[in-house]
C-alpha cells in the first residue's frame, strides 16, 4: 500500500514538473517571439534612418545630380517616361510593377548621352550619335542596374518606325511605344498640341510599306493622349509628382536600390574609364580596411553608402579642369575644392548625416587643415577617418597623366608622414599597413576584374549593336 502510495506522489510530481516544463517552453517561445519582434522593429529603424525611405527619393537624387551635368537631357527623359509610362497604362497589358520598370527604362532612355557629349577617347565606332548614346544607354541599364536585358528596349528608340518589323527584341511594342513617347515629348514642348502628333502619324500612314507594331502603337498613344490629357500635364508641370508616385511601385529592395545608386556613379565615372576604376578601386581598398578594423556592421554599411556617394559632387564640377593633365591654378583648385559641399548638398534629405558626412568629409584632415569645414580630430569618425585614408591611397597607387602609379615604399613613405603631420588617423594608417599586400592585391584584381567586364566588353558590345543597327 505504501508503494502505491510512493508511485502516486511520483506519478503526480511528474505531472506537475511536465506542467511546469510546458509553461517554461511557453515562456521561453514568447520570450523569443518578442525578441524577434524587437530585433526586426530594431533593423527597420535602423534602416530607416539612413537608407533611401521611398523608391522615388533614387529618382530623385539620380534626377537631381544628373541635372548638374545637361538639364535638358533630364528634363526631356522625364517627360519621355512620363509619356511611356502613361501610353503602357492604356494598354491594360501591365501590372503597375511592370509599368513602374518600364517607367525607369523611359528615365534613363537618354543616360548615354551623357558619356557621348563628354567621353572623346571611345575605342568605338562612330557616325550617328542618336544610335552610339542608344547603346550605351542600354549597356548602363544592363550591367549596373537590377532591370538587366529589360532595357533591351532602349536600344530602338531612334530607330525609323516605318522599319520595326527588322526589330530584334521580344518587347516590340514596349520599344515602338517608347520611341513614339521620344517624339512625341519634343513636339509637345515645341507645339503643345495634339495636333501636330497626328500630323506626324498621319505622315508614317501615308507610307507604302505597312508595320502593324507601330501602327498598334500609335493607336495607344493617341487614345492615351486624349484618355490622360498628357499634353496639358506635361506643359503644366504636373506630370511630375504624378510620374515619381508611379516609381514608388517598384518595391525595392536594399540591394536594388543601392544598384541604382552604382549606376548613377557609375554613370559620371564611366565617361572616362580611369574614373570609374578609380572609384571601384576605393571602394575595395575602404571596404577591406574595414574588415581588418573590424568596424561593426552598422558602421560597415555607413562606409559602404559614404564611399560609393563620396564623389557625387564632382556632377557639379567642369570636365576641363576635371581632366587637366597638369597642375591646377589657385582658382581651379578653389572649384575643385567645393565638390565635397556640393555632395552633402545632393545627398541632403535623402541619408542620414551619417552617410552625408562620410561622402562629404573625405579630404578633412586630423588637424583642422582638410577641407571644405576644416573639421579635425574627434569631430572625425572612424568611417570618415578609413574613406579619407583609402581615397589617398587609391589615388597614389594609380596611373595619372602627369605620372605613374607609385611604388609601395613611396605610398607607405607619404602616408607615414602624413600621420606624423597628425594629416591621416595613425589607427587606420597602422591597419592598412599591416595588410597592405593583401588590401591592394584584392582592389587590383577588382580593378581589373571590371575593366574586363566593363571596358573592353562594354567596347566589344557596342561594336557589335552599332554594326546591327547600322544594317536596319
Amino acid at each position: 500500500m505504501a508503494e502505491m502510495d510512493d508511485l502516486k506522489k511520483l506519478e503526480e510530481e511528474a505531472r506537475k514538473l511536465e506542467k511546469q516544463r510546458e509553461e517554461l517552453l511557453k515562456k521561453i517561445q514568447q520570450q523569443q517571439s518578442l525578441q524577434e519582434k524587437e530585433k526586426a522593429s530594431s533593423n527597420a529603424k535602423e534602416e530607416k534612418e539612413f537608407l533611401l525611405a521611398k523608391n522615388s527619393d533614387i529618382f530623385r537624387l539620380i534626377t537631381r545630380t544628373l541635372s548638374l551635368m545637361d538639364q535638358k537631357i533630364v528634363v526631356h527623359s522625364c517627360k519621355t517616361a512620363y509619356i511611356y509610362a502613361k501610353m503602357l497604362t492604356y494598354t491594360r497589358k501591365f501590372t503597375k510593377k511592370q509599368i513602374a520598370q518600364y517607367t525607369v527604362i523611359g528615365l534613363l532612355h537618354d543616360l548615354g548621352e551623357f558619356k557621348i557629349q563628354n567621353d572623346t577617347r571611345r575605342n568605338v565606332q562612330t557616325g550617328n550619335n542618336a544610335w552610339s548614346h542608344s547603346i550605351f544607354s542600354y549597356l548602363y541599364i544592363r550591367n549596373f542596374s537590377p532591370l538587366g536585358e529589360l532595357g533591351n528596349v532602349v536600344l530602338y528608340h531612334h530607330v525609323d518606325p516605318i522599319k520595326f518589323e527588322e526589330v530584334l527584341t521580344t518587347e516590340r511594342l514596349e520599344a515602338a511605344i517608347l520611341c513614339l513617347a521620344d517624339r512625341m515629348e519634343r513636339m509637345i514642348g515645341e507645339y503643345d498640341s495634339n495636333d501636330s502628333i497626328k500630323t506626324l502619324f498621319s505622315r508614317f500612314a501615308k507610307r507604302e510599306e505597312r508595320c502593324e507594331v507601330m501602327e498598334e502603337a500609335m493607336a495607344i498613344a493617341l487614345n492615351a493622349m486624349r484618355e490622360y490629357n498628357i499634353a496639358t500635364r506635361i506643359t503644366s508641370g504636373e506630370y511630375e509628382e504624378e510620374l515619381y508616385q508611379m516609381l514608388d511601385n517598384l518595391e525595392l529592395t536594399e540591394g536594388e536600390k543601392k544598384k541604382y545608386l552604382e549606376l548613377l556613379m557609375y554613370a559620371f565615372d564611366f565617361q572616362t574609364d580611369e574614373a570609374f576604376l578609380d572609384t571601384l578601386r576605393t571602394i575595395s581598398i575602404s571596404e577591406q580596411i574595414g574588415e581588418v578594423m573590424l568596424v561593426s556592421e552598422y558602421e560597415r554599411k555607413i562606409l559602404s553608402y559614404g564611399t560609393l556617394l563620396y564623389d557625387i559632387g564632382k556632377f557639379a564640377m567642369p570636365l576641363g579642369i576635371l581632366r587637366k593633365p597638369g597642375k591646377l591654378s589657385n582658382a581651379e583648385m578653389l572649384i575643385i575644392r567645393s565638390h565635397p559641399a556640393y555632395t552633402e548638398y545632393l545627398l541632403e534629405g535623402f541619408f542620414d548625416q551619417e552617410i552625408i558626412n562620410v561622402a562629404a568629409r573625405h579630404h578633412e584632415r586630423m588637424d583642422g587643415s582638410g577641407y571644405p569645414y576644416g573639421v579635425q580630430g574627434e569631430e572625425l569618425t572612424l568611417c570618415e577617418r578609413i574613406l579619407a585614408v583609402a581615397d589617398v591611397v587609391s589615388a597614389l597607387s594609380a596611373d595619372r597623366s602627369y605620372r605613374k602609379a607609385l611604388p609601395k615604399a613611396k605610398i607607405l613613405e607619404i602616408l607615414l608622414k602624413d600621420v606624423e603631420n597628425n594629416k591621416l588617423c595613425p589607427h587606420v594608417v597602422n591597419a592598412l599597413v599591416k595588410k597592405y599586400n593583401i588590401i591592394m592585391s584584392a582592389a587590383s584584381f577588382n580593378v581589373q576584374r571590371a575593366s574586363k567586364a566593363f571596358v573592353v566588353e562594354t567596347a566589344i558590345a557596342y561594336n557589335q549593336l552599332y554594326a546591327r543597327l547600322k544594317e536596319m
